[in-house]
């Protein structure tokens, strides 16, 4: 009997390794590249939850770990996302392409491009926790109360998670801002002094008029009684004002009090020019945003052109249809409102947004070939997070889920008036980046990695180029919007030039202000608002034009080789139709649709 238990044994421990071999086959290194693109977004989710949060929960122990869990605030963190990266590319290049379909190439090419700019930025881990740490869409607590949807009970069991593990990363940023510190890098005084602003304030705040709770509560209005009885959204709520008051406010003074240590340190306002191996750093982190393996000089040379192309463009305008300029998106020419009647503005800009909306809406559909199976919904932010530019949130990947577009809460940004309102309808909502990222998330023809994986060259050319989609197929009629769309390109080509002249040529803000005021005709407020944003988030607002340019150069290039034979809805079906590339890929994917099409 003895040698039969052994014997037992032994065939169970050989087949229970065979088991774990196989695993660690399936997961460490897949047979072939199909399950590797499967298993990629769940490898990268576990290290970075936060960019990730939209794979559905419930399929493995570790994807659903991974949706109580925040993204880690430290050096290591930025080092190990770049060692995973490399492992990963070394992964996909072990594949051949000969052995792929079409989009597993094209997926493939996709994610060597994608992996390879993540991993350079890998080689600069102090700096990726210093530009984060102070980057307002960068905090958790926009996060929270924007992006995370909050539709089931496991989804508030998510968001509560999250919240407990608020006090931890922001005591782990502290560290890491302390190793900055050590290592010489310090944030610039303007983005230290609005941080310690705006942590007061929430300190302000009692707990159940914190962003986290009023938002948990706007979220679970409209959850069914089904997946969420309301004896569960009672507990939730007194759940998150324990934790808000045992946890996170303590952890808010702790932050607090380190950020007002460091603001006499913090060096003058200036970009990454002025840090150690801070251009190569933006180098680094324009190629990633932008998708476009030029150096940030060539870019800033792009951008002085382009403004001057586009004040020649708006100039001939304003004359062609002898109107007076329209107000920008950052007007100057809004009315002095007290508390009461600047909400009571926002609320109109909300209603009025909507509207537009709705009345845009069926003029796009001899443009693509399908639209969102919903129109996005408009929302406005709490007011404790002071939001002064449109935020697109995506909600889910199921179809049914449309994205979901954040209004100003803040003036003069809410601004009503037509040349300024219908651009943002157009650029940001439809048939703009929400349009186009709820049909990307949705799309059943591409792998979840494909779908999930952003460039913010891509997202944000992609409103200018919708903007000049309703100019060029007439989805509007008037004079103000046109010019309001003429300024508004001009603004970006001026962004370009002010971004890449602060974190590369070593302008001071004092220039950028100067420039935009100058050359895009920006009010002193305004200007001060961009340069601000331009300082908290390098390398985010030049990534708009360059790929605008593309696209609108394969427009062009389409409707010239292809003649009577252009169909709009055809060449929209294939630029939307492989996810958020960058430009190489994109352009080389061009001769194909034009085969394609003849």
């Amino acid at each position: 009997m003895r040698w039969k238990t052994i014997l037992t044994i032994s065939v169970l421990l050989l087949l229970l390794y065979g088991l774990v071999w196989v695993i660690r086959l399936a997961w460490f290194r897949p047979a072939d590249v199909g399950l590797f693109v499967e298993r990629l977004p769940y490898v990268l989710a576990e290290e970075d939850p936060e960019a990730f949060y939209l794979i559905p929960t419930g399929m493995i122990d570790q994807v659903s770990r991974m949706h109580l869990k925040l993204t880690e605030a430290s050096p290591a963190h930025f080092e190990k996302m770049g060692s995973l990266a490399r492992e990963q590319l070394r992964m996909l290049q072990a594949y051949s392409p000969e052995n792929m379909d079409q989009q597993q190439r094209q997926t493939a090419q996709l994610l060597r491009h994608w992996l390879e700019d993540e991993a350079a930025l890998a080689d600069f881990p102090l700096h990726q926790l210093l530009m984060r740490a102070f980057d307002p869409t960068a905090d958790p607590l926009y996060f929270l109360c924007l992006n995370m949807p909050v539709r089931s009970q496991e989804d508030a069991g998510a968001y509560l998670g999250r919240i407990n593990q608020l006090s931890s990363k922001l005591r782990q940023q502290i560290r890491g801002l302390k190793a900055c510190e050590a290592a010489g890098l310090l944030p610039a005084r303007s983005l230290v002094e609005a941080e310690i602003a705006h942590l007061r304030r929430l300190l302000a705040l009692p707990p159940l008029s914190h962003p986290l709770y009023t938002s948990f509560a706007d979220k679970v209005v409209g959850v069914d009684h089904l997946a969420m009885n309301e004896q569960a959204k009672i507990n939730y709520l007194q759940s998150i004002e324990e934790r808000l008051t045992q946890r996170v406010y303590p952890a808010y003074r702790e932050w607090l009090a380190y950020c007002e240590s460091l603001l006499p340190k913090a060096r003058e306002d200036a970009g990454l020019a002025e840090l150690a191996e801070g251009k190569a750093f933006y180098q680094a982190l324009l190629q990633r945003r932008t998708g476009l393996r030029q150096p940030a000089a060539r870019l800033h040379q792009l951008g002085l052109q382009e403004v001057q192309q586009a004040r020649a463009y708006l100039s001939h305008l304003r004359d062609s249809l002898a109107s007076a300029a329209v107000l920008y998106p950052y007007g100057g020419n809004m009315p002095q409102l007290d508390s009461l009647q600047a909400a009571r503005y926002v609320r109109l800009y909300r209603h009025t947004f909507q509207a537009a909306m709705e009345e845009v809406w069926p003029k796009t559909a001899g443009l693509f070939s399908q639209l969102p199976p919903r129109m996005p919904r408009v929302w406005l932010p709490p007011d404790a997070l002071a939001l002064d530019q449109i935020a697109c949130a995506p909600v889910g990947l199921e179809a049914k889920q449309p994205p979901v577009i954040y209004l100003p809460n803040t003036l003069p940004a809410a601004d009503t008036a037509a040349g300024a309102l219908w651009p943002q309808v157009f650029g940001q909502a439809i048939p703009g980046r929400a349009f186009r990222l709820s049909l990307q998330l949705s799309s059943q023809e591409l792998p979840l990695i494909q779908r999930l994986i952003r460039y913010e060259g891509f997202d944000r050319g992609w409103a200018l180029y919708a903007q000049y989609l309703a100019q060029a197929y007439s989805l509007h009629h008037q004079p103000a919007v046109w010019l309001g769309t003429a300024q508004n390109r001009l603004l970006h080509a001026a962004l370009l030039v002010c971004d890449t002249g602060i974190h590369q040529q070593g302008w001071s803000p004092a220039q950028a202000r100067a420039y935009l005021q100058q050359q895009a005709g920006l009010p002193a407020q305004a200007a001060a608002t961009w340069v601000f944003h331009l300082l908290a988030e390098p390398g985010r607002y030049a990534a708009a034009l360059p790929a605008y340019r593309r696209f609108l150069s394969l427009y062009r290039q389409a409707r010239k080789e292809l003649g009577t034979r252009f169909y709009i809805v055809d060449f929209h079906r294939w630029l939307m139709g492989r996810g958020e590339l960058p430009a190489e890929l994109l352009q080389a994917g061009f001769d194909d649709y034009l085969a394609q099409s003849q």
